[in-house]
């Protein structure tokens, strides 16, 4: 292949080509006689080298499929003559595919014939490549227009269709899209919808800035309408021209129905709120006026009840027959019943009109369910029942809530736990669920074994005035609001009642409450003479009230003084004050006309010269939350009417001794805080085997103000003071598992777990022998006291033993109490009522308690001892004669304790056969005790009349 010397005009025209030059024959195989040098851009060849021209041919030829349609262009050119224009593939000599187009014409020799072909390749490769993306992106884009339920279209700058949606050609009425092509809105829509639509396409072409979210309502040809949401936009060019719009559209035909249709309902329920609101401000004021009567019946219920109630506690702390205190016992009893009564009705109708407010106050857990357990622990007792009340150890004590609250609860399902259970144990517990360094969760569960509930009962139970079925309620009676009130006051504490039950097999309620715990604070020393001498003011409206008050303090060493308004309170204090002699205190009742007990607290207060007086507030409203209310205007106290004795003796003592206690760090006296003076002081241990036993001294410790917790042998004493610190054990000599004197050995081992290895421990023992003493206290023990125990020797060993900032009260009351009947001699060898009386301090319920638990308990006792005889089983006799013989000489039994001794006497000997010889004088004698006790029973109760 030859070319033109470089420098020669035809070459340089032919470099000046932005192609390659060719000439090549016009017969197969199409050979090259000349190509430019650019062959080298498309094919890898060099011309300046000598290239064959079949290789250049080879290097130029059209891939396989494009070769057909290459070979027709040739043949065709060749025979018309005429110019051809080709595009086709080739593949240079790295194997990469290219396109070229090849622009020829056919060149006649002098006999005008075709004898070579002259033209051009030109290298279109990323032109191709260019053409073939933008199709692929016209694809994606009109498959993307025909699957999106929109509306899309394109249009020029007159606003006539250019591209359209499949979508949008289906609403058009068009089966191709095509078909809309040179169309506007005119042709689809309303002249007013496709003017509106001119105007905004024009606008967007001129200032080139897009419309979004337009909504625009759509009226077609045929009338019907439609709704739309647009967004148009500027078709611009890369020079900047602007080509038309682009425009989306969303049916939101459905939306705008709807929201048509939620204005109505709007509009519907803004009428209704606003009758709603009005006969919620109807029903508020029908609430307010339903809650400020309940107040005043609350008080005008409460106040002759406080002045009943009151009257009989000073009739009681006068001498009487045992007829005559047995009637004032019950009629203090069926007052205390109707306020309780009154109470529910009250608290269920706060509840439901929503003023309920718990109260945050501080009490220790574990003092609150020893005082909440002592009724139920009665009844349960008076039914043969076993009752169990126990905190897990790591429940913290001192916790902040409402203390009342929970005991109400509490006493609610524990009582009716005890209402229906006749054979078994009733069990309160608590334990920890979960614990911060600030609150902690406590689950409380009552658990019985009594009548159980059938499953389809259980959600009747807590609505008011219900029960599990009408045959409970004439059987058990009850006015059905207990359970609904718990509910509900457990709901308002954040928790939830669970109920499981199955019918015959027992109950357990249970339920959470989250309680914080208390901030550290210096604790209340109560001495009890700070009332003695003390000049206390009494202002009360209520004649009786005053007269009651003033008689206890007056009772109490305290120099009482009353006013009958806030007025004359404030000239008595301004009184004593300029005569030297101010009052210490005041006790302040809420309720008084023209000026209550706040704003007579208040004025006090405001008064430098009287604001150092101590002020107790005594309400008969009691409403919830007031505690901390009044704490903030300046009480010291806050008690409820009625107030106990109890309560007030101790909230005025505690009051009284605050002076000592920094103010910042004083607290307001309520009668949980006094229970928790009164009893949370003191943690004694009673290790005692025998219910009559326990009674007896679980009964003389109240009523000195103490409290014990009951175990019933020397293991469970031992497990006990590992986990509680106690300050004083009570340990019975004779046991079964561990007795008294093993227990105390281990107590004093330094390697046992217990906490204190020196805690006081004071024996009890029937023994009265010469040398008991001295065993007792060479097995460890620190004192000694015979039973039957007398509750002024209790209380001169615990005096001996407690902390020495804790005084124990001396035990008192008429020492001949309880012997107003005379008795025969002979009736006092079987049954000495006088000295049970005496020992237990003259509480007639407590005697009555005690009695019939013996009843109950002694003749299991027997059987039990002859069972241990049939048995042969000599320490098991002389255990149940040592209980027998205890038992009946606590609850003054002189004969059949006596005989229960010598069978012991015997049974120690080896003699078993002697101790049977004894069974028909053991039974005798507890046959004459039954019938005296019952005689007994009978003479002190009021008889019964049969109704006229």
């Amino acid at each position: 292949m030859t070319r033109p010397e470089r420098g020669t005009p035809f070459r340089t025209l032919v470099e000046s080509i932005p192609g390659v030059v060719y000439r090549r024959g016009s017969e197969p195989p199409w050979l090259f006689a000349y190509v430019s040098d650019r062959i080298d851009s498309i094919a890898g060849l060099r011309t300046r080298e000598l290239v064959p021209p079949d290789e250049v041919a080879d290097a130029l030829m059209p891939v396989p499929d494009d070769q057909p349609t290459f070979a027709s262009a040739i043949r065709d050119a060749v025979s018309t003559g005429q110019p051809f224009e080709l595009e086709y593939r080739v593949r240079d000599a790295d194997g990469t595919t290219r396109w070229i187009q090849d622009r020829g014409r056919p060149e006649r020799d002098g006999n005008d014939t075709v004898t070579w072909i002259d033209g051009v390749l030109f290298d279109i490769t990323e032109r191709k490549e260019a053409e073939r993306v933008l199709v692929e992106q016209r694809a994606r884009l009109i498959a993307l227009m025909d699957t999106i339920p929109d509306h899309i279209y394109f249009k020029d700058v007159d606003s006539r269709f250019s591209m359209i949606s499949r979508a949008l050609a289906r609403s058009f009425g068009l089966d191709d899209p095509a078909l809309a092509i040179g169309t506007a809105d005119v042709d689809y829509f309303s002249e007013e919808h496709a003017r509106r639509a001119l105007a905004d396409e024009r606008e967007i072409v001129r200032s080139r800035q897009p419309v979004i979210g337009l909504e625009e309502k759509e009226t077609w040809p045929d009338g019907h309408v439609t709704w739309a949401s647009t967004t148009k936009l500027p078709r611009i060019d890369p020079d900047g021209h602007v080509l038309g719009t682009f425009g989306i559209s969303r049916d939101i035909t459905a939306r705008k129905l709807a929201d048509a249709e939620l204005a109505v309902t709007y509009q519907r329920l803004e009428a209704a709120i606003a009758e709603a609101t009005e006969k919620t401000l109807q029903a508020e004021l029908a609430n307010s006026a339903k809650s400020e009567f309940l107040a005043n019946m609350s008080h005008e219920i409460r106040t002759p009840m406080n002045g009943v109630i009151g009257m009989i506690g000073l009739l009681l702390d006068t001498e009487l027959e045992d007829d005559q205190r047995h009637y004032a016992e019950a009629v203090r009893a069926s007052g205390e019943s109707l306020l309780e009564i009154l109470n529910d009705i009250l608290d269920f109708s706060k509840i439901e009109a929503g003023s309920v407010e718990l109260e945050t106050v501080d009490f220790d857990l574990r003092v609150l369910l020893d005082d909440f357990a002592t009724l139920p622990a009665v009844r349960a007792q008076a039914k043969g029942l076993e009752f169990i009340c126990a905190v897990a150890p790591d429940v913290p004590a001192y916790l902040a809530g409402d203390p009342g609250r929970l005991r109400q609860v509490l006493l609610n399902l524990a009582g009716n736990a005890v209402k229906f259970t006749e054979r078994g144990e009733i069990a309160v517990r608590a334990g920890l669920v979960e614990e911060t360094d600030t609150s902690a969760v406590v689950r409380f569960s009552v658990k019985d074994t009594g009548i159980g509930i059938a499953p389809e009962k259980h959600g009747l139970l807590f609505q008011k005035f219900t029960q599990a079925d009408a045959s409970t309620t004439r059987r058990y009676g009850g006015t059905g609001l207990g359970l609904a009130i718990s509910k509900r006051l457990v709901e308002l504490m954040g928790g939830e009642i669970v109920l499981v039950s199955e019918e015959g097999r027992g109950s357990e309620f249970s339920f959470t409450v989250r309680l914080a715990k208390q901030a550290e604070s210096e604790r209340i020393v109560v001495s009890y003479d700070e009332i003695l001498g003390a000049h206390i003011l009494v202002v009360d409206d209520n004649a009786t009230n005053r007269e009651v008050v003033s008689a206890q303090l007056r009772a109490w060493g305290g120099r009482p003084q009353d006013a009958a308004d806030g007025p004359s309170a404030l000239v008595a204090l301004r009184s004593a004050r300029d005569a030297g002699d101010p009052f210490a205190a005041a006790i302040l009742d809420m309720q008084m006309p023209d000026m209550d007990g706040a704003d007579v607290a208040r004025a006090i207060k405001a008064d430098a010269t009287l604001k150092q007086t101590r002020l107790v507030l005594m309400t008969s409203v009691g409403q919830r939350g007031d505690a901390r209310q009044m704490e903030e205007i300046g009480f010291s106290a806050y008690l409820v009417k009625p107030a106990r004795q109890s309560d007030l003796f101790d909230s005025l003592s505690a009051v009284l001794a605050q002076s000592a206690i920094s103010p910042a760090k004083q607290r307001i006296v309520t009668r949980h805080v006094v229970r928790e003076m009164r009893r949370g002081a003191v943690r004694i241990l009673l290790a005692e085997d025998n219910i009559t036993n326990q009674q007896v001294a679980v009964g003389i410790l109240k009523k000195l103000g103490l409290h014990a917790d009951a175990v019933v042998d020397g293991v469970e004493a031992i497990a006990s003071l590992e986990t509680l610190p106690y300050d004083l054990v009570l340990m019975d000599v004779q046991m079964p598992e561990m007795d008294g004197f093993e227990a105390t050995r281990r107590i004093r081992d330094p390697g046992s777990a217990v906490l204190n290895h020196k805690i006081p421990i004071v024996a009890m023992t029937a023994h009265a022998m010469q040398g008991d003493r001295e065993r007792c206290l060479e097995a460890g023990m620190d004192d000694y006291i015979t039973k039957p125990i007398s509750p002024q020797a209790l209380a001169e060993v615990l005096d001996r033993w407690l902390p020495r900032d804790y005084a124990v009260p001396a035990a008192h009351g008429p020492m001949e109490a309880g012997a107003g009947r005379s008795w025969t001699s002979t009736d006092a060898l079987v049954f000495d009522r006088a000295g049970l009386m005496i020992r237990l301090m003259d509480d007639e319920v407590l005697v009555r308690v005690v009695v019939d638990g013996f009843l109950e308990d002694a003749p299991r006792q027997i059987e039990a001892l002859k069972v241990c005889l049939a048995a042969g089983d000599a320490s098991g006799a002389i255990r149940q004669a040592h209980t027998i013989r205890g038992a009946s000489a606590t609850v003054g039994g002189d004969a059949l304790s006596a005989v229960a001794q010598q069978m012991e006497k015997v049974a120690t000997s080896g003699d078993l056969e002697a101790v049977r010889d004894h069974l028909p004088d053991l039974e005798y004698e507890f046959g004459r005790m039954h019938a005296a006790m019952r005689e007994s029973a009978g003479q002190t109760r009021p008889e019964s009349k049969e109704p006229g």
